[in-house]
């Protein structure tokens, strides 16, 4: 659980830095005498041409009796984004670690999360979805989250907690006695740290990764005298990964 929470901590702190840092981005910029405007990055200079790699990718080269004017800019972050409202997101992810039973390494996830986002940054939300251990489950949890930053680039702190319901049918098995057995769902709880990059005031992209804390229950009826019945608990210990897309 210490090297979860390491890693939680690791990658919430390289999130702020490349936001901070990608604040603080320039460009430069050629005008020619024929009113052309190129911008870019100049990647050679010398004492008669310029070359410059443009936003589009591509590398151009100008003599300098044919430029008028080369600056050099800070670029601004994209402001006045609606990120607050309602949003929709859908999420895709691998849930990955053990469990104290005989589960699976990796659990495939989807998520469908209905979000509230305010102006100060906190967002409330509804999530479900569909996760597949070695049984399939529906989580229903109420998540929160909080961006850091007030900008298009933003790392951001959230933690999901709810109940995840089993879809494994009901059967029989045997263990020294045969018995009935049907699965039951339990807690869980998600917290971690993630990445927001808005692209406009309609949509944006979410990677996210924290630690996941499950229960699942089997309920075992045995058929015989003394006719017990046992509770077996799973409790898996994962690494959630999850990157989508909001729609707002």
């Amino acid at each position: 659980m210490k090297y979860f929470f390491k890693l939680i901590i690791f990658v919430f702190l390289t999130f702020v830095s490349f936001s901070l840092f990608s604040q603080n981005k320039t460009e430069d910029i050629i005008k020619l005498k024929n009113g052309n405007i190129f911008r870019g990055k100049i990647i050679e200079k010398d004492s008669n041409i310029i070359k410059i790699e443009t936003r589009a990718m591509n590398t151009l080269v100008f003599n300098k009796n044919e430029i008028l004017e080369v600056s050099k800019i800070n670029i601004q972050p994209i402001s006045n984004l609606k990120n607050y409202g309602y949003s929709f997101s859908v999420k895709l992810g691998s849930l990955s670690g053990n469990s104290n039973y005989y589960g699976m390494d990796n659990a495939f996830t989807i998520q469908f999360v209905n979000a509230y986002s305010f102006s100060n940054r906190l967002s409330c939300a509804i999530t479900t979805g569909l996760e597949v251990y070695d049984k399939a489950t529906v989580p229903l949890m109420a998540s929160f989250s909080f961006d850091i930053l007030d900008n298009d680039l933003t790392p951001f702190v959230y933690c999901d907690g709810g109940y995840s319901f089993s879809l494994s049918p009901s059967g029989n098995g045997y263990e020294y006695y045969s018995y009935d057995y049907k699965y039951k769902g339990g807690y869980v709880i998600n917290p971690g740290v993630g990445m927001k990059k808005y692209f406009n005031n309609n949509t944006a992209f979410v990677l996210s990764i924290g630690y996941r804390n499950q229960k699942l229950r089997q309920i075992r009826t045995y058929k015989f005298e003394p006719f017990t019945v046992n509770e077996i608990i799973d409790i898996y210990n994962r690494i959630s990964i999850h990157l989508g897309l909001i729609f707002m």
